[in-house]
């Protein structure tokens, strides 16, 4: 059985205060008068978690401009010049008012068949210096 619906069942069915469930199962009173709350508008459907997503994101990018940003970087790809999201950003602003931020257009295309430039790792370079000193080195002696 889960925990909700024991709690609610422990304070509607049994009588008992919420205080004392809440002490006997570790939750907060205030968590449990909520679910009683809910039970009692709703039932038992209505003490389901609910989703903690937002309703709309006031900020989002529209899908128009999304829809652009990808267009933008496969041609810029394609012809083979720069894609990277400060130059999507110039070409952006030209067509449009306010363009999204160039951190904002990094999130932009995987799911539209364009993969997201691939990082070389933080030890790349490290890496990169020591195979080339060493080369160097190899040289030398």
């Amino acid at each position: 059985m889960d925990l909700a619906r024991y709690v609610v069942d422990a304070v509607v069915l049994e009588g008992r205060s919420y205080r004392d469930v809440a002490q006997a199962h570790g939750v907060s009173k205030s968590w449990v008068a909520k679910l009683v709350g809910r039970f009692r508008a709703g039932g038992y459907p209505a003490i389901v978690p609910r989703s903690r997503a937002p309703k709309r994101i006031p900020h989002r990018t529209p899908p128009e401009i999304e829809d652009e940003i990808v267009r933008l970087r496969k041609n810029l790809s394609d012809q083979g010049f720069d894609a990277g999201a400060e130059t999507i950003h110039h070409h952006l602003s030209t067509h449009v008012d306010r363009a999204p931020s160039w951190a904002n257009q990094f999130e932009r295309g995987p799911g539209k068949g364009i993969a997201k430039p691939a990082s070389p790792g933080p030890r790349a370079c490290v890496y990169g210096s020591m195979l080339n000193l060493s080369t160097l080195c190899a040289d030398t002696m």
